[in-house]
């Protein structure tokens, strides 16, 4: 490879904070051309594919990258990514399977938790999505930013239920 990787992946990300998405995707998709086997540069691809709204085409990409393998926080990143791409796409099914097995492996994890909110809301489970965002706020939070109604809040977002 006549360039190297990181100069690659600048380029692209300069063509894709310039709205460049032609130049931008064809450098990413040349780049998993060239090293196939560096799951970073599929990662890479696939977050410039969904940045553009091309989920449908960043779905097999995310797949990929963890298919090769990718280090424990790029591996959370994907997954919230691809199950953010399914819910997007309208496959829910999927978009739950997927946050629930990224919870699993990283539990309390605040962005995580976020999405499965986005994922119930759209599923119809209202309740349950603001239970799971109300909860995450309260973990993420100082109790002072709460002026004493923590205790009380936690208890009513505990006790919403579908």
């Amino acid at each position: 490879m006549e360039e190297s990787m990181e100069s690659v992946i600048h380029k692209a990300d300069a063509f894709m904070k310039n709205g460049n998405e032609q130049a931008c995707l064809a450098l990413l998709s040349n780049l998993c051309v060239q090293v196939p086997g560096n799951s970073d540069a599929w990662l890479k691809y696939a977050l410039a594919l969904d940045h553009f709204s091309k989920e449908e085409e960043a779905i097999p990409v995310y797949r990929k990258s963890m298919e090769i393998g990718l280090d424990y926080e790029s591996e959370r990143t994907a997954l919230i990514c691809l199950a953010s791409s399914y819910r997007n796409i309208g496959q829910l099914d999927l978009a739950t399977e997927t946050i629930v097995r990224t919870l699993k492996k990283y539990p309390d994890n605040i962005a995580a938790e976020c999405f499965y909110s986005l994922i119930l809301a759209d599923a119809g489970r209202s309740r349950k999505a603001v239970q799971l965002l109300g909860r995450a706020l309260l973990k993420s939070l100082e109790p002072a930013a709460f002026e004493g109604f923590k205790g009380a809040l936690d208890f009513k977002f505990s006790a919403l239920t579908e």
